[in-house]
């Protein structure tokens, strides 16, 4: 590609305002002058290493967008004048295998564009760890700096990019300044709703309107939701009028990140919701760094009640301690999310963990709650949707 022509689709997407749609919401403009900004010639990874739990947003767009997903790809590489092109996938994606090899062909990109498939892990998706993998090693996150635009796959600049984000690329290229009055959300819906599933979303739209006419409805009354997974502080039901976006979201102290909304009905107790990400935390540390490992098992030890008795802090005490050190140590946000997210579910929900390790008796009708197993009846309900597409 010409440089007048890379320069003016690099303007393109600066004037679409197109943001990645991995959870950073990082302008992709910028993320690609990095790359160019660096020597060497670059590789393109698409991220399709989809691991939050409760969260199928990729999957759903590589199964119905799977060529919008390579045409983006392909516009990146030609535009950072990459070597080749990568789509890395979870190692269970067989699905997902099998429509990119197909859509490849189509296009005639075998010669360009390269599938691997990692393993199963939560981290095995994190930007660095999935550069690791296929370079053929365990899929650890890297420590950073440097960063990927720098030193990347086999030691090049790369640009890693969500395969959600890829696929909005030559649409915001068309639009360019008109591409933010049409711009859709991608949005999971699972829990205690009638339509569990993924679905596009005019940006803007109100939580509660998603819930009711995408999701058909909350089963049962609402009692909490979770606008981003196990990454979002829960909102309450008389909170749903906000906006779905990071901003709004966030002056209410939770966040939207990928997107994955669950919807859980006022019988859920609050103490097993901080016990099901307590767990998720510690179930996906990779165990690379001391801090993350050991930290995430406090951390569940304390809320579960498993605390070992040599230890004299209060459980409160201990929280912040474990949380500190996990705050400023590891090479991925991994330990950093789950001290954060942990503290502050215990702060906002202290009498209510606290009641239960006393083992006191929740109100009539309670019940307890683990949707982010692996496995859950919430998680298998959107196989159940994927399976159909």
């Amino acid at each position: 590609m010409p440089p007048e022509e890379r320069e003016q689709t690099l303007g393109r997407l600066e004037a679409s305002g197109l943001r990645g749609r991995g959870g950073a919401s990082f302008e992709v403009h910028r993320k690609w002058r990095a790359v160019m900004a660096e020597d060497g010639v670059p590789f393109v990874v698409a991220n399709g290493g989809e691991g939050e739990p409760g969260s199928i947003k990729d999957r759903f767009i590589m199964r119905t967008r799977t060529k919008d997903v390579l045409e983006g790809l392909k516009i990146a590489i030609d535009t950072l004048g990459a070597e080749r092109g990568y789509v890395y996938l979870k190692g269970s994606f067989a699905e997902e295998e099998k429509r990119f090899s197909e859509a490849i062909l189509t296009l005639g990109l075998s010669s360009l564009v390269s599938l691997h498939r990692g393993d199963d892990t939560y981290v095995g998706g994190e930007e660095t760890a999935l550069l690791e993998s296929i370079e053929g090693r365990v899929a650890w996150p890297r420590p950073k700096p440097p960063r990927p635009s720098a030193v990347g796959l086999f030691g090049r600049p790369t640009l890693v990019q969500n395969v959600d984000t890829l696929a909005r690329v030559p649409e915001a290229i068309r639009a360019g300044a008109d591409f933010a009055l049409r711009d859709t959300l991608t949005v999971t819906l699972w829990g205690d709703v009638r339509r569990p599933g993924a679905c596009q979303v005019p940006v803007g739209r109100t939580l509660r309107s998603v819930i009711e006419q995408e999701g058909g409805g909350a089963v049962g009354t609402i009692g909490m939701v979770f606008p981003n997974g196990a990454q979002s502080m829960p909102l309450s039901a008389a909170q749903l009028d906000v906006a779905l976006h990071p901003t709004s979201l966030g002056a209410l102290g939770s966040g939207l990140g990928t997107a994955s909304i669950l919807v859980l009905d006022e019988a859920t107790t609050p103490h097993s919701m901080v016990e099901s990400i307590a767990r998720f935390f510690e179930r996906e540390s990779c165990g690379q760094c001391p801090p993350c490992a050991l930290g995430t098992v406090n951390l569940r030890q304390l809320v579960t009640g498993d605390r070992p008795p040599t230890i004299r802090l209060t459980p409160q005490a201990a929280m912040r301690e474990a949380a500190s050190f996990m705050a400023i140590h590891g090479y991925c946000s991994h330990g950093r999310a789950g001290a954060s997210a942990v503290t502050k579910l215990f702060a906002l929900w202290q009498d209510e963990v606290m009641g239960h390790l006393r083992g006191e008796r929740g109100p009539a009708g309670a019940r307890d709650r683990d949707p982010f197993a692996p496995g859950s009846s919430e998680r298998q309900a959107l196989e159940a949707f994927l399976q159909g597409i």
